[in-house]
């Protein structure tokens, strides 16, 4: 049982799901996880802001997208 252990040990952070950096927020669904972070950190209206993150376990694509509840639309610069 002990050799077990020591093993399952040794691979669970390699299995682990990370944003290097740290700082990270986290959003916990059914099958993913997703972390991400804000540069900067925090946001501000009217600025433009890069958005970092990382989805486990790995998807065959991502699509990111915004809504502005107050203005009624998403978002209107889109860059890859």
């Amino acid at each position: 049982m002990r050799a077990l252990l020591v093993a399952l040990l040794v691979v669970a952070p390699a299995t682990a799901c990370e944003l290097p950096g740290g700082d990270a927020q986290k959003i916990q669904a059914a099958h993913y996880l997703v972390l991400y972070r804000t540069q900067p950190a925090p946001l501000k209206v009217g600025q433009h802001f890069a958005l970092e993150f990382a989805v486990c376990p790995t998807p065959q694509s991502v699509r990111v997208d915004a809504w502005m509840p107050e203005h009624r639309h998403g978002m209107n610069i889109a860059r890859p």
